[in-house]
């Protein structure tokens, strides 16, 4: 009797101790739960769930950035476990615009992309506007040949007979906002995809060596410097920057307002890329003034990959932001 009560009143003082202690660091680290699927044993659910409390009690203590770093491999590793490091596959990139610093993991390793994506596509448009090759005005009727199987409410008109005419500025922000498949169509139709291409690899913005085929395979190193390239197009103030930035901010985010998360303070420019079939899916942001970050994953199903996602970038914010506290200092 003597020893219960020993620990009633030893837990008694303790718990409002912690539970001080832990109301800031409640309010700023959200809810992670750990990426499985059903045939994941205890065993690995645990080590998964023991990884990410570990990092919560040491978010509490000094911690310094190899420790993030760590933490953010043992991460993306017991993920890649989970699923079967022969079938999933992690890679992101970080850069900091202040200071100019990157890190990643897996940064080479090339991911199927199906089409070359929004953002290597913006960067070809505004050089085509800088040459006075692009008339944001111009009008273009879609045609039947146009219409994609994809995302969009251009073929949600063509499946009723209608088909509408559009400028470019209206295609572009359909791309950007409703991911529209077939307002991509009309412009690769329109400027040629074999010169986007062409283009992108002799500006070194993606690797000769990663087309294969009707796809394209963009590692993160690739995606990055096209948003390294968008980034400094955004900082140019034109008409063309302007119709990208505010296309860009408003774009659907495919899953929820928390990706990147932990980022409440910033204004995010962000991006999705996904192909379901293939497991497939990318994620782009450009926080201005901040940072960019690049991550893809394939061989997670879609339903997982958002939880994959929030857990890297809340990680990754909290390495930024010590990052530039620990600038500041010196």
């Amino acid at each position: 009797m003597t020893k219960i009560f020993s620990i009633f009143l030893f837990l008694s003082i303790i718990l409002p101790i912690n539970a001080v202690s832990c109301q800031v660091f409640k309010m700023n680290f959200p809810q992670i739960q750990p990426v499985m699927t059903k045939t994941t044993s205890l065993k690995s659910k645990k080590k998964h769930k023991k990884n990410i409390t570990r990092m919560i009690i040491d978010s509490q203590k000094n911690i310094n950035l190899e420790d993030i770093k760590n933490e953010i491999s043992k991460l993306i590793q017991e993920t890649e476990e989970i699923y079967g490091t022969d079938f999933c596959t992690i890679g992101f990139k970080y850069k900091n615009l202040k200071t100019n610093s990157t890190f990643g993991y897996d940064t080479n390793t090339p991911h199927v992309s199906r089409q070359v994506g929004r953002i290597p596509l913006m960067v070809f448009l505004h050089k085509l506007f800088d040459e006075n090759k692009l008339n944001l005005d111009k009008i273009i009727k879609v045609k039947e040949e146009d219409i994609s199987n994809g995302t969009g409410n251009i073929k949600y008109y063509a499946d009723l007979g209608i088909f509408p005419e559009y400028n470019i500025r209206d295609l572009i922000s359909k791309i950007m906002i409703e991911h529209d498949k077939t307002a991509y169509n009309i412009l690769m139709n329109l400027f040629g995809e074999e010169n986007l291409i062409a283009y992108l690899s002799e500006n070194k913005l993606i690797e000769n060596e990663y087309k294969f085929g009707p796809d394209l395979y963009l590692s993160c190193n690739d995606s990055m410097r096209c948003l390294e390239e968008l980034n400094e197009i955004i900082n140019k103030k034109s008409e063309f920057s302007s119709l990208i930035t505010n296309n860009f901010s408003r774009s659907r985010q495919l899953y929820n307002d928390k990706i990147p998360a932990g980022i409440d303070n910033y204004q995010i420019l962000h991006n999705t890329e996904t192909a379901a079939n293939l497991k497939f899916s990318s994620d782009e942001a450009i926080i201005p003034g901040e940072y960019i970050l690049v991550i893809k994953t394939t061989g997670i199903k879609k339903s997982k990959q958002a939880s994959v996602f929030r857990k890297l970038s809340f990680l990754i914010n909290y390495y930024h932001d010590l990052e530039n506290k620990i600038e500041s200092m010196v």
